[in-house]
């Protein structure tokens, strides 16, 4: 009898434990894997002054708890076309995240003299993301973009 009753708690132990074992799926990080903002403004390409446009970025961070990248794009513009070219990077931007399969779950936006700041926070199932986008007026007709994605 105590033979029973000791197989019979080995069998209910190793159930629960084999209950417990992390079967959660790796996030989907759709959006994050597959924005660039060189695309976003290689789409608008046509407010932009012809030359070069360089992108620079990095990536840090384990997959857990979050991950962030890092990108950075120099190009020139005409000071009529910048309030046109960010309107349309912001829509651009927004519909990626859609497309992706995320929702959009907030907005913000500010800047000072000669920059603007916007941001969007997004959600897929159990995955939270926020995009910062800064867009900083160099000198003459440059403008530098930088652009913070994370993703938890």
């Amino acid at each position: 009898m105590k033979r029973l009753y000791f197989f019979s708690i080995i069998v209910v132990v190793s159930l629960f434990l084999s209950g417990c074992t992390n079967t959660a799926e790796e996030p989907i990080r759709e959006f994050y894997a597959n924005f660039s903002i060189g695309e976003i403004v290689e789409q608008n390409k046509d407010y932009l002054l012809d030359g070069s446009r360089v992108l620079n970025g990095s990536e840090s961070g384990p997959p857990e708890p979050f991950v962030q990248r890092y990108e950075e794009i120099n190009f020139q513009i005409e000071e009529a076309n910048q309030a046109a070219f960010l309107r349309d990077v912001k829509m651009d931007i927004e519909k990626a995240i859609t497309v992706s399969g995320a929702i959009v779950k907030g907005y913000g936006q500010g800047g000072g003299t000669d920059s603007e700041y916007f941001s969007y926070d997004y959600r897929y199932n159990q995955t939270f993301g926020t995009i910062h986008v800064w867009a900083v007026n160099g000198p003459e007709t440059s403008m530098n973009i930088i652009v913070l994605l994370t993703e938890d």
